[in-house]
């Protein structure tokens, strides 16, 4: 069912004129649930199905309201059902309709506690619609100008034989503003474009239009998200309750790199035993700097991931959601020893970023794959993650990572995520990750991740997906059979790619004087070593590459790296770091001085 600009604008009028006439209408005030006392949020259910009482999975429920910075969008599940939580007490509207149905629904009132409402759709037989729309975009990551890839859709009702269905480009009030391709016959439902084609300016859509000779039939468009600039930037969770079994937390993360059809973000969470179930916690409106922050509920034990996802004005979201397993803070646990099983699975294929912020403090992240086995993967817990000696002696237990969600058994992998940095106990060199079953019994052979040397590096480039600057690292292990260090662009599931490398010996440090790419798919920079018997060790240690993208992030970065507490650099200051022997500038560029002089503050004149 085409769904336009103008209709939109219909709906929400249609909403308010609800608002206000709503101790007129009979079939509005069944839906208004009576404030009570004491109560502070809201929630609202919708089913919607078809009057053969089948659900409508697709169907679209948008909510909107002046306490909400943008309008929510209610995610239906196979059984038409859906569910918004944590909502504030207040007046919503709340637009229903579905492809290839007619009647569509408007409700609207105050909300107070939970508001359940059941809605039947009925068929729009004999008209035209165009529905099943996809665009699959595998530039999605790769270019942010062009598209290409693959539209599919599904036509209904009696097409005229003269009609054609066109691919065009949209803004934002689905006006069009250029054309992909044209003259594809309607009985078609696919459609693959042959070549990368530019995006005009001032497209943020693409959709179909079923037309016959000069008229519109139907009309259906998506935005056109580029995850490479509209996804959410690191996301973190930090639980903030030392104690195992409680969960409170905080949520960081930047915003999407353009955020120019960005109104906000919202936040959800899912447990591990109703992975279908997307339990809203809030959303947070756009913010011109780009630094977000959620404080988090106390969360249910079985929970497992935190996402969030980006919406625009329409109540639209992107398919790319970053997420963040759960981990369970649990520093403040005793150690103590606990029953041990066997035949659980070893983590193995370890991918981490741990690094020294602070002297003898650890921060930063590990992920390991668990089991392909999906029965296995129901029965644990988790993993339970310690500090230990070279021998393996538990010195400190650190927390506990509960088993993620699994999704057509892709999900085998887990982590662990330190946010803020932590104190190494004396004499550990390694960390242990134990499988544990629910009932607390941990399997007696762990897995073990050494301490990572200390590796640091800050992107001096300002362009997308571009770096320059300065590898350092140092080596605390015994050096009797290492040849060289290798340097090497790193990710998960990619082949890694060579930088250099540093012979031993020498400083403990590799320049990158001009800018160079970041390979497809890697997000890295890893330490290799190789022994005499030129054999490179089977794992690096990784630090995680902060592709800052602006001059103002990279200005950021070098700030806090190199003039911390520094409210006004002068020229004292940069030759001072240019000459610290602590600082790797053995390589330093024009550029890179240029971009030095550039932090002193301007000197303003007074006339």
């Amino acid at each position: 069912m085409k769904v336009s600009h103008s209709k939109w604008i219909a709906a929400l009028i249609v909403s308010v004129v609800l608002l206000l006439t709503l101790p007129n209408l009979e079939k509005v005030s069944a839906a208004v649930l009576p404030g009570s006392s004491g109560v502070s949020v809201a929630s609202i259910e919708v089913t919607v199905k078809n009057p053969e009482s089948q659900p409508i999975s697709s169907a679209k429920v948008v909510v909107t309201s002046q306490d909400l910075p943008f309008p929510l969008r209610i995610q239906l599940d196979g059984g038409g059902h859906g569910k918004l939580e944590n909502l504030p007490v207040a007046n919503y509207s709340i637009y229903i309709s579905a492809p290839g149905y007619f009647n569509d629904t408007y409700i609207g009132g105050q909300v107070s506690g939970n508001f359940q409402h059941d809605v039947t759709l009925g068929h729009n037989n004999g008209q035209v619609g165009i529905t099943n729309y996809f665009f699959y975009d595998p530039l999605e990551y790769s270019s942010l100008d062009q598209i290409k890839g693959t539209v599919y859709w599904s036509t209904y009702g009696t097409i005229p034989s003269n009609s054609q269905i066109n691919i065009n480009f949209f803004d934002s009030n689905n006006t069009v503003v250029g054309n992909v391709y044209s003259g594809i016959n309607p009985q078609a439902n696919i459609y693959t474009l042959p070549v990368a084609i530019p995006i005009p300016v001032g497209a943020t859509r693409i959709g179909l239009e079923l037309k016959s000779e000069s008229s519109v039939l139907a009309q259906v468009t998506s935005p056109i998200w580029k995850s490479s600039l509209y996804s959410p930037g690191q996301l973190l969770f930090k639980d903030t309750n030392p104690a195992g079994g409680v969960i409170d937390g905080v949520l960081n993360w930047t915003g999407s790199m353009n955020e120019s059809q960005v109104t906000g973000y919202r936040v959800y969470y899912r447990t591990k035993n109703a992975l279908n179930v997307y339990h809203h916690l809030g959303v947070v409106g756009k913010r011109a700097d780009k630094a977000y922050q959620f404080t988090l509920p106390t969360l249910p034990t079985d929970i497992v991931e935190i996402g969030v996802v980006v919406n625009n004005s329409n109540g639209e979201e992107p398919g790319s959601w970053p997420i963040v397993f759960m981990y369970d803070n649990r520093l403040s646990d005793p150690l103590i020893s606990v029953t041990t099983t066997s035949n659980l699975p070893v983590p193995s294929n370890f991918e981490g970023q741990l690094n020294y912020p602070q002297a003898g403090k650890i921060a930063g992240w590990l992920r390991w794959e668990v089991s392909s086995d999906r029965n296995v993967l129901l029965q644990l817990a988790g993993q339970t993650i310690y500090f230990t000696d070279a021998n393996g002696t538990k010195l400190q237990l650190i927390g506990s990572a509960l088993e993620p969600p699994i999704i057509d058994n892709h999900m085998n992998y887990n982590g662990l995520n330190i946010n803020e940095p932590i104190i190494i106990p004396n004499g550990a060199t390694q960390i242990a990750i134990y499988s544990v079953l629910e009932s607390g019994k941990e399997n007696d052979i762990p897995a073990y991740y050494p301490l990572p040397p200390t590796i640091q590096f800050t992107d001096w480039d300002e362009h997308y997906r571009s770096i320059r600057g300065h590898i350092t690292w140092n080596q605390d292990n015994n050096e009797s059979n290492i040849k060289a260090y290798y340097v090497y662009f790193t990710g998960y599931n990619v082949s890694p790619v060579e930088i250099g490398h540093v012979t031993k010996g020498a400083p403990w440090r590799l320049s990158i004087p001009t800018s160079i790419m970041i390979p497809q798919g890697t997000n890295s920079i890893s330490i290799y070593t190789m022994d005499y018997n030129n054999h490179l060790s089977p794992y690096g240690s990784p630090v995680y590459i902060y592709d800052n993208s602006s001059s103002y992030q990279v200005q950021y970065a070098l700030k806090q790296k190199y003039f911390m507490g520094i409210t006004a650099i002068d020229i004292k200051q940069i030759l001072l770091t240019l000459n610290n022997p602590s600082n790797p500038f053995s390589q330093i560029s024009k550029e890179d001085t240029q971009l030095l002089l550039s932090l002193i503050k301007p000197i303003m004149s007074i006339n």
